[in-house]
């Protein structure tokens, strides 16, 4: 049994995904093989296509066949050799192993196929055709689609990929999938706070759903933290620290959003948390989770069927609107919040860590190398792998 992964660490679009594939190497030792396809030759990475009952082509594997780069400011250490990675792909697309698309959490409307960045719904149908499972962020996304969860019609969207064709196409195409929901470090579990300086926090970029939260709040008469205020002293001090250095440290970077995120929620009383309009079920809401923040949750696509519901472990609101009144019922009764945090943390400690993420990931890919079509789903808060 030999579960193959083909993917290149410095072209992951979501740096995240990178600690579970490390993770999943170290469970299934002596099962899975990842070799350095930077360095090594092209005849040794066909002899491991040649030998493997599974077969993963992540994501960051497939920008490195477009010779793309998660970040325009960014590149990685060697050569990516894409003319060498294009083949390599085209003989592992031909053997007879079981092949897994790993599209991990590339966003929908940004999934890019070989040779072609800017595709369409047909061009990804045919490159799906090839492959017999799937791994993604999207399993429940669904309930978007058929509009269970209406989404907010924003500016961005009007520019970005066709995400519902593109769902759809994935869907239709690739039986056998792995729902594949964010996860996280155990590093990032924090003791929760016993006192706050804000009444309410909207963190993260301006969508349309957080600007009119944040407009909430404040005609609640509600203490805002200034996140806005910490975004432009963190850009400054980006711009000054790539004009020193000519190169951009993502994993650095990543740390100091995270920890303006974190210096922020874990002081404010509410923090509101949504997956903009497309309604996805975003990494924030284990973020806030592991530091034991109370999260006033816009209800994700997915977020039930991982265990997140209002009145156990969140406060639901039913649109962006409602946040200044949950906000203020929280602050009027902050055991309530402190009780939502500590529920929410939990959560995450015991269903969303790297590890648990790794497991399952593992546990599906075994059943796999068996000849067995199976999917690995998150159904109301239980994660099972059931024969198709």
């Amino acid at each position: 049994m030999n579960i193959l992964f083909l993917w290149h660490p410095y072209q992951a679009y979501m740096p995240t995904a990178a600690p579970v594939i490390q993770r999943l190497i170290g469970l299934g030792a002596g099962e899975i093989s990842a070799p350095d396809v930077a360095a090594e030759p092209i005849s040794t990475l066909k002899e491991h296509i040649a030998g493997a009952s599974v077969i993963v082509v992540d994501q960051s594997f497939l920008n490195a066949v477009n010779d793309l780069a998660p970040n325009y400011n960014w590149s990685p250490d060697r050569p990516v050799r894409s003319e060498a990675m294009g083949e390599v792909l085209e003989h592992a697309l031909n053997s007879s192993a079981f092949k897994v698309l790993g599209l991990t959490l590339n966003d929908l409307h940004w999934i890019s196929t070989p040779g072609n960045p800017s595709f369409c719904s047909s061009d990804l149908k045919c490159f799906c055709r090839r492959f017999n499972g799937l791994i993604w962020g999207y399993e429940h996304w669904g309930q978007v689609v058929s509009g269970a969860l209406p989404p907010v019609d924003e500016a961005w969207m009007k520019t970005a990929g066709p995400a519902v064709e593109n769902w759809k196409t994935l869907i239709d195409a690739i039986p056998a999938r792995f729902d594949f929901p964010w996860a996280i470090d155990p590093s990032e579990i924090r003791t929760p706070a016993s006192r706050h300086r804000w009444d309410a926090s909207v963190v993260g970029a301006p969508y349309e759903s957080r600007v009119e939260a944040k407009k909430s709040a404040r005609a609640a008469g509600l203490r805002c933290a200034p996140y806005d205020r910490g975004v432009w002293f963190l850009r400054k001090r980006l711009r000054i620290q790539r004009i020193v250095t000519r190169r951009r440290d993502m994993v650095r970077e990543s740390r100091l959003w995270t920890n303006l995120m974190e210096r922020i929620v874990t002081r404010s009383r509410a923090n509101f948390v949504c997956g903009g309009g497309y309604r996805y079920f975003v990494r924030k809401h284990l973020e806030m989770a592991a530091v034991g923040a109370c999260m006033a949750s816009w209800p994700a696509a997915g977020a039930d069927h991982y265990g997140f519901a209002d009145g156990r472990n969140v406060a639901g609101c039913r649109e962006p609107g409602e946040f200044g009144e949950v906000a203020r019922r929280l602050r009027a009764d902050p055991s309530i919040a402190a009780a939502l945090g500590r529920a929410a943390q939990a959560l995450v400690m015991e269903r969303h860590t790297l590890g648990v993420r790794a497991a399952q990931l593992l546990e599906w890919l075994r059943i796999l190398a068996k000849g067995k079509a199976c999917s690995g789903i998150h159904r109301d808060g239980v994660f099972s792998v059931t024969e198709n």
